[in-house]
């Protein structure tokens, strides 16, 4: 029987920014729609930090020293200048020269240890490329007027793969390879024929609310034909010992 919990569960999901949902036609798939459209919805957001992936791939992540992936591009600047998810998962992509583009291999989002110690940025922001810029703030001494300069510290890394709804949950937001997903491949955010990122929003929770609503449906008759058939099956017992006249 199907489990009203289970399903209630999978539908609330629709409310967490970045949430994947199960198919409920398909056991073992995604909500395909979530992972693979290039239509999504989006929430606002205040964050210069907050970015959703304009198409197809998936945030690289790492989690307790494994492999995740996500679409929740709610981020944050750690006390070690790392660039973790609202969860704590670090965020996975590259170095970059002083135009944002990539030179290195994949490692974790990082502001250098010697521009933290001496506090040189007030703010950080991610632009649609997916790069990881730090702030000052300065006075230029000749004008008086306040001047921002940006340094590009990192870029992100996305992960497209063959078969996305083939990818296992791992909680609400955060999902595990699996053979059945394929190979992925990574690059960088924004490269040519690839997502770039828009700024200052989330990807909505996709779920399949029109499947969780009818399956919950079809648990709620299941459970009116059970309980009819037990109070008809009580009803005959009693009646054969002789208790109903």
């Amino acid at each position: 029987m199907l489990d009203p919990q289970v399903i209630l569960a999978d539908a609330r999901r629709a409310s967490i920014p970045g949430a994947v949902g199960d198919a409920p036609d398909r056991p073992g798939v995604l909500a395909g729609e979530s992972i693979s459209s290039d239509v999504r919805a989006t929430i606002p957001s205040s964050s210069p930090l907050a970015v959703a992936i304009d198409g197809r791939g998936l945030f690289v992540l790492r989690q307790n020293g494994v492999t995740r992936f996500g679409r929740r591009g709610e981020f944050q600047i750690d006390a070690k200048g790392r660039l973790t998810d609202q969860s704590g998962a670090l965020a996975l992509g590259f170095r970059v020269n002083d135009t944002g583009e990539p030179l290195a291999g994949l490692a974790v989002c990082q502001v250098p240890a010697s521009d933290i110690a001496a506090q040189r940025y007030s703010s950080y922001r991610i632009d649609e490329r997916g790069v990881l810029f730090g702030e000052a703030e300065r006075i230029d001494t000749t004008t008086g007027r306040r001047e921002i300069r940006s340094n590009a510290i990192a870029r992100l890394a996305l992960a497209v793969f063959p078969a996305p709804e083939r990818l296992a949950r791992d909680g609400d937001v955060l999902l595990a390879p699996t053979a059945s997903a394929g190979n992925p491949t990574i690059v960088s955010a924004g490269e040519p024929g690839v997502s770039r990122l828009r700024v200052h929003v989330l990807d909505a929770g996709m779920v399949d609310i029109e499947g969780d609503l009818a399956r919950l449906w079809g648990a709620r008759r299941q459970l009116e034909a059970q309980v009819a058939i037990a109070s008809a099956t009580d009803k005959d017992t009693r009646t054969a010992l002789g208790l109903v006249k």
